[in-house]
C-alpha cells in the first residue's frame, strides 16, 4: 500500500455520563427492584363505587310515582281536555261476540304450520346466538356478570320483536 492512504493521525472518543443523573439512575434502579421484589396481593376492597345520594334520591322517587300509578291520570286529564277543546266525541263500539262460533272451519289448514315452523326457526336462530354470546363472554371470562345480563335482555327483546313482525306478516 502507498503511504498516500495511510492516515497519521488517530482520533479517539469517550462518553461520560454526568455523575448527578447517573447516581439519579441508579437510585431510580434500586427503587424499581425493590418494587418488583414486592409480592403480588390481590385487591379485596369494593369494586364499584356506592350510589350516590341523588341516584338514591331518583330511585325513591320513580318508585313513588310507579306506586301513585305512574303519569297515568296527567295523560288522561290532558287527553280528556285535548278531545273537549277539538270537538271530539267518541262514541261506544261493541264487537259481536262469537261464543258459539268456531272460526276453524275458515281458516287455512297449512297457516299454523307455516307459522309453527318460522316460530321455531327464529327460536333455533335465537338459541344459536345465545349461545355465541355466552361462548365469546366465557373466552372473554366475562361470563354471567350485568353485561351479559343487559345482553340476554337486549337480546331477548330483538327476538320478541323478530316473533312479532313474523306474525303480524
Amino acid at each position: 500500500m502507498s503511504s498516500l492512504f495511510k492516515s497519521k493521525s488517530t482520533q479517539k472518543s469517550s462518553t461520560e455520563y454526568d455523575p448527578r443523573i447517573y447516581g439519579e439512575s441508579l437510585q431510580n434502579l434500586q427503587l424499581a427492584e425493590q418494587v418488583a421484589a414486592i409480592p403480588f396481593q390481590q385487591y379485596r376492597g369494593p369494586m364499584v363505587a356506592p350510589f350516590t345520594r341523588d341516584y338514591m334520591t331518583g330511585e325513591q322517587m320513580t318508585r313513588g310515582i310507579a306506586a301513585q300509578g305512574g303519569y297515568v291520570p296527567e295523560v288522561e286529564q290532558a287527553a280528556r281536555s285535548t278531545q273537549m277543546a277539538l270537538g271530539f266525541q267518541p262514541a261506544a263500539i261493541k264487537a259481536a261476540q262469537f261464543t258459539d262460533t268456531s272460526l276453524g272451519q275458515y281458516m287455512n289448514p297449512y297457516q299454523q304450520e307455516v307459522i309453527d315452523v318460522g316460530l321455531q326457526d327464529i327460536s333455533r336462530q335465537d338459541e344459536l346466538a345465545r349461545q355465541q354470546r355466552q361462548q365469546r363472554a366465557a373466552s372473554a371470562r366475562a361470563f354471567g356478570g350485568s353485561r351479559a345480563a343487559i345482553q340476554e335482555g337486549i337480546a331477548a327483546g330483538e327476538a320478541a320483536r323478530e316473533r312479532n313482525r313474523f306474525l303480524a306478516e
